[in-house]
């Protein structure tokens, strides 16, 4: 018997996450309700302050230089909130180079309905691009409400 096991959707630069194929995967906290497409989405909220971490080092991005990331997430608020997209750079040894998130509740135009929330950042500092370095994407709700996160895409952009 062959058994495949899924996860995260790759098209050349694109990453995409459904969180279909992440259940039993990854220590993060999915939920039933509300979806915006399949039948599960991330769940962040009191106990659960951070979603799920994109985490690879450039070298695996791609071999030539990156100039950006965009990532975009459908959001689900519940009440207004204190939450973020983030993208945090590290060296081989931990060291942050770089933090940049973008607050949600400030693209959310409607509590209670799916919205799509997008954040675009440059990669093009010359000491952020380096193969060895990490970069780290994830969703943190640092308010600490209710906030589902589905379907989210992370696309490089390269250098031309």
């Amino acid at each position: 018997m062959i058994v495949g096991c899924a996860g995260p959707k790759q098209d050349g630069l694109v990453y995409f996450n459904d969180f279909e194929s992440v259940k039993g995967w990854a220590p993060i906290y999915l939920s039933r309700w509300p979806v915006h497409s399949g039948r599960l989405s991330n769940k962040l909220d009191s106990n659960h302050a951070y979603g799920l971490s994109f985490w690879l080092p450039f070298s695996q991005v791609s071999p030539k230089k990156l100039k950006a990331v965009k990532i975009s997430a459908w959001v689900y608020l519940t009440v207004r909130c204190d939450a973020f997209l983030a993208m945090e750079i590290k060296t081989p040894d931990n060291k942050s180079l770089v933090w940049n998130g973008v607050n949600v509740d400030e693209q959310v135009k409607e509590v209670g309905k799916w919205q799509q929330v997008t954040a675009m950042f440059s990669l093009r500092n010359k000491d952020f691009n380096v193969p060895d370095n990490f970069i780290n994407i994830y969703t943190w709700d640092k308010g600490k409400k209710d906030v589902y996160i589905d379907d989210l895409s992370i696309e490089f952009i390269e250098e031309q």
